[in-house]
Formats: C-alpha cells, sequence, structure tokens
C-alpha cells in the first residue's frame, strides 16, 4: 500500500510517544559535543538522524505490522542511527542493526564514527542495540534465528545484486513464521511516471520483483499500490496524489508492505 496522508490515531499517538520522526523539539542531537541522558532523553531517539516526512507513516505502520514484545529476535536492515531500532529495543525486543554506512544520494555530513555514535545512542536511551557495520550477509546471522526483519526506505538505494543478496539472506535467517516488513520509496520523477530511469537517490525497483527474488509471500500489501504489479496504474496514482503522504523536500511516496515466511 501507499502511504496515506491522513494519520490513523494509532499512528499519530506513537508518534507522540517516541518523537517521530524528527524528535521532540528542534534541538538535534550532537555527537561532537558532551549530551547528558536526561537531555537525549528529552530529544528523543529520532533526533539523531535527519528522516523525511513519509517516515511519519512508515515508522508507525511498521511497529503495528507484526506485534513488538520482550523475547523477539529482531534485525534492521538499513537503520544507520534512525531512533526505530531503539524503540524496538525498549519494548523489550533483542534488536541487531545491519548497515555499512555507506553514502548515498545528494551530499550529506558523513559519520565520523558510527560505532561510536551507535554506542553513545544506547547509552542515551538505555538499550543495548547491537551493530554490524557492513551487509547483511557478512553479519553471518544463523539460519532460522529471527522472528522480524525490518528494511524501511533503503532496498531503493542498492544495486541490484545487492538487493539479491539482502532478499536471499532475509529467507535464510527469517524463522518460519517470520515477516519482512519493508518500506521502499516510490519516486515520482522516474518510471513508470516518466521516461528517466534513475536519481540520485535510486530506482523503482519492482515490488513485484522483489516479492518474486525474495521466496517470501506476500501478505499485507496492495498490488495496485506496489509498482511492478499489473494492477499497478501510474495514471491512477498521479491523479489521486492527494490522498498520499508526500515527502516534503522530493517528490516521493511509500511503498510498504510485508512477506512471511511460510
Amino acid at each position: 500500500m501507499l502511504a496515506r496522508r491522513a494519520l490513523p490515531d494509532s499512528y499519530r499517538q506513537w508518534n507522540l510517544q517516541w518523537g517521530a520522526p524528527f524528535g521532540f523539539g528542534s534541538e538535534r542531537l550532537r555527537f561532537d559535543r558532551v549530551v547528558s541522558r536526561a537531555d537525549a532523553l528529552s530529544a528523543g531517539c529520532f533526533a539523531a538522524q535527519r528522516n523525511s516526512t513519509t517516515r511519519s507513516v512508515e515508522y508507525p505502520w511498521a511497529f503495528h505490522a507484526r506485534p513488538v514484545q520482550p523475547g523477539l529476535n529482531v534485525v534492521e536492515v538499513g537503520g544507520a542511527l534512525s531512533g526505530f531500532q531503539f524503540v524496538l529495543a525498549r519494548c523489550g525486543a533483542s534488536v541487531l542493526n545491519v548497515d555499512p554506512f555507506l553514502p548515498f544520494g545528494a551530499p550529506a555530513a558523513p559519520i565520523a564514527d558510527p560505532v561510536a555514535a551507535h554506542r553513545q545512542m544506547n547509552q542515551w536511551f538505555g538499550t543495548q542495540v547491537g551493530l554490524h557495520v557492513g551487509t547483511l550477509r557478512d553479519a553471518r546471522i544463523a539460519a532460522d534465528s529471527v522472528d522480524l526483519v525490518y528494511c524501511l526506505s533503503t532496498i531503493e538505494h542498492l544495486a541490484l545484486d545487492e538487493i539479491v543478496a539482502v532478499l536471499t539472506e532475509v529467507g535464510r535467517i527469517l524463522r518460519p513464521g517470520g515477516a519482512f516488513v519493508v518500506s521502499v520509496d516510490l519516486f515520482l520523477n522516474l518510471e513508470p511516471f516518466t521516461l528517466r530511469c534513475r536519481n540520485e537517490w535510486g530506482t523503482n525497483v519492482s515490488v513485484r520483483w522483489l516479492v518474486e527474488q525474495s521466496g517470501l509471500t506476500l501478505c499485507h500489501g496492495v498490488p495496485a499500490e506496489l509498482v511492478g504489479y499489473e494492477d499497478f496504474d501510474a495514471q491512477a496514482v498521479l491523479s489521486n496524489l492527494e490522498r498520499y503522504a508526500i515527502n516534503n523536500s522530493y517528490p516521493q511516496l511509500a511503498q510498504m508492505f510485508v512477506l512471511n515466511r511460510i
């Protein structure tokens, strides 16, 4: 499904509870200065990394897609310094963030020491989120050991061979009955809306292709709103843009779906 502009009350309350997607105030958490735990908690775990406005839908949707409870073994692919992983941990899940911290897209200030920054966030928020700086395959996670894998607005930035590697590994590490919770950016300045194939952020990856490559089962998602499916109608999407959450700084929507390992 495509993220909607109108937020359900449960999403709005979740954002208020956790300060998503920008933190609780205008002050950003900085890693080049001393910040007390009290000040960090006041800013919130989403104040460390810049987010697009569509995350106001993606984060609460992903959290509610499957129950998050103590004892779950969770992996986030491409979590960087996002607050979502720390929310999962504060809800009792055992969380591993896998991210190579490679630059992509428009120029941004690099993270001088992502390991130290991630460690600092754990200290600020009283969590024990694990971090593997590298690819999911290199993380060497045991087969059939993970309950939930999250991958939020990451796949569209990857080359096709990297996407296949991620999907293969997700299928290997998920337990039977486990879920892959995914959001993928849909760029309005690329095909099938225009003749352009790539922008500075990536491509419009066929979700149907993703599902087929994964070997998993689409259990939550609307094919008519997922690019690559026969039911997807680019003109229908453009004709109903007022319904959808659109990134305030770039012409981008958010596709959201869940795959299960049967």
